[in-house]
């Protein structure tokens, strides 16, 4: 007998049960997710992927406004439209990135603020900062909300 039984209720419900079935055998009813080890199990695994996502997204936050910072030092000995070409052709990388950097490198006092107030800040999310700081061409997500 296989099969992948399982029946829950929608999220957020404390009262829900998974069946699982294995291979070879009888089904077997647990009522797992209904005790507290589990729920605080999942509690745990959740604040980690919450933490680990943010740490990236700050890491990756941190190396663009390094590699913003060290394209800008090097106004000086050429302009930066010409250097944001060489350098994508070899680092092999894209130009519109590297000048998002270097933007994001100029204006990061500016964006401070926001970036600070929001906590789950993604690279893409800056892009749109950088473009559109005041937000007037920014449409409302159409994603259905949880």
């Amino acid at each position: 007998m296989k099969s992948d039984k399982k029946t829950k209720k929608q999220k957020g419900s404390k009262d829900v049960k998974a069946m699982i079935v294995k291979q070879g055998e009888r089904s077997v009813h647990l009522d797992v997710m209904a005790k507290d080890w589990y729920k605080a199990l999942c509690e745990e695994i959740q604040s980690t992927v919450t933490e680990t996502v943010y740490q990236a997204q700050q890491s990756i936050l941190d190396g663009k406004l390094s590699i913003g910072e060290a394209i800008n030092k090097q106004k000086t000995h050429i302009p930066v439209t010409e250097l944001v070409k060489y350098l994508a052709v070899d680092l092999k990388c894209s130009e519109r990135d590297l000048w998002y950097c270097s933007k994001f490198s100029e204006d990061y006092k500016k964006i401070k603020k926001e970036i600070d107030a929001n906590k789950s800040m993604s690279w893409n999310k800056v892009k749109l900062l950088l473009t559109d700081p005041k937000g007037k061409n920014r449409k409302p997500c159409a994603h259905p909300k949880f």
